[in-house]
C-alpha cells in the first residue's frame, strides 16, 4: 500500500511539472531559459554589449522586508489605461512608445517602464503618471508586442534604448538618474537586461516578475534590484522569488525583497501605489549609485 502512495504520488509530480510551463504560459507568461527554447542574447548584436561575467564578484546583502500597506484584495477585474495620460510615440525603425513628462527645464530623472504580457507600454504609464507628475519625471515605456524578441520570451533591449534615444530630443533628460522599472514577464526581462547587459540604468525595481534563480551570472558592481512580491502570488510564489533573490545578491547586486502580504500577481489596483514607493526607493538611494 505504502509503494502504491509513492507511486501515484511520484504519478502526479510529474504531471505537475509536465504541465506547469503550459499552464503559467496560458495565463500569458513566456517562461526563459530552462523551461522553453534557448536564451540567444548574442542575436541583440550592436550596438548592446553583454557585460563579462565577474571571476570573484562581490557578494551584496540580501535585505527582506514586508508590508501589508499596498495591500489589495480585489480579484483580478478588466482594466484599461486612461486615454488622457501618456502621449504614443513611434521612432523611425518602428518602435512605439508611451511617454510623459516635462520638455523643457533642467535635467529631470526618468523611468523606463516595461510593461507585462499581453499589456502595452501605456499601462505602465498610466500605473506611473500619479507620481511622474508629483516628482517631475520622465516616463519612457514601449511597447514590446509589436518589436521582434517578446515572443520570443525575452524583450529586446533594443526597442528600449530606441525609445529613450527619441525621448532624448523630446525630454530633458539627466543621463546619470535612468531608472528600469518592470512588471511581470517584463520584470523578468528587466532583471535579466540588468544582469548581462551594459546599459544607462542606475537601479531597477520590479513588481510580480521572478528571474530564475540559475540565470543571474556573477558581475562587477551589478545595480541595486528591488522585487516587490506578493506572498500569495499564483503565477511566482514567494519561495522561488527568495530564491532568487539571494542568487542575485550573491551574483553582485545588492537586492531589497518586499513581501507584499496576501497580495497576488494583480497589478492594477495597487500599481500607483508602488509607483510612489519604488521612486522614493529610487531618490534615496545612495549617491555612488548614481
Amino acid at each position: 500500500m505504502r509503494f502504491l502512495r509513492l507511486t501515484v504520488i511520484c504519478f502526479l509530480l510529474g504531471i505537475l511539472a509536465a504541465t506547469a510551463p503550459l499552464a503559467l504560459q496560458s495565463r500569458g507568461i513566456a517562461l526563459p531559459l530552462p523551461f522553453i527554447g534557448g536564451l540567444d542574447l548574442d542575436r541583440f548584436g550592436p550596438p548592446v554589449s553583454q557585460r563579462s561575467a565577474a571571476t570573484a564578484p562581490v557578494v551584496r546583502k540580501l535585505r527582506e522586508s514586508s508590508t501589508a500597506d499596498m495591500t489589495s484584495w480585489t480579484r483580478p477585474t478588466r482594466y484599461s489605461p486612461d486615454p488622457t495620460q501618456g502621449t504614443r510615440y513611434k521612432t523611425e525603425s518602428g518602435v512605439v512608445w508611451w511617454g510623459t513628462g516635462p520638455r523643457t527645464g533642467s535635467p529631470r530623472p526618468v523611468i523606463v517602464l516595461m510593461h507585462g504580457a499581453g499589456r502595452t507600454g501605456h499601462s505602465m504609464v498610466d500605473m506611473w503618471y500619479e507620481t511622474a507628475q508629483a516628482e517631475n519625471l520622465i516616463l519612457v515605456a514601449p511597447n514590446f508586442d509589436r518589436v521582434p524578441g517578446w515572443s520570443e520570451g525575452l524583450p529586446d533591449i533594443r526597442a528600449a534604448l530606441a525609445a529613450l534615444a527619441q525621448a532624448q530630443t523630446i525630454h530633458p533628460i539627466d543621463p546619470n538618474q535612468i531608472f528600469l522599472f518592470g512588471h511581470s514577464r517584463g520584470g523578468i526581462a528587466a532583471q535579466l537586461w540588468a544582469n548581462r547587459f551594459d546599459g544607462p540604468w542606475r537601479a531597477l525595481a520590479v513588481h510580480g516578475g521572478t528571474l530564475p534563480a540559475q540565470l543571474a551570472r556573477p558581475v562587477d558592481e551589478g545595480i541595486p534590484i528591488r522585487h516587490y512580491l506578493g506572498s500569495v502570488d499564483h503565477i511566482f510564489p514567494y519561495g522561488p522569488g527568495r530564491d532568487s533573490a539571494a542568487a542575485l545578491a550573491r551574483a553582485g547586486h545588492p537586492f531589497d525583497l518586499v513581501r507584499l502580504e496576501l497580495h497576488t500577481h494583480w497589478f492594477y489596483d495597487i500599481g500607483e501605489d508602488i509607483a510612489a514607493h519604488a521612486w522614493t526607493w529610487f531618490a534615496n538611494l545612495p549617491d555612488e549609485t548614481l
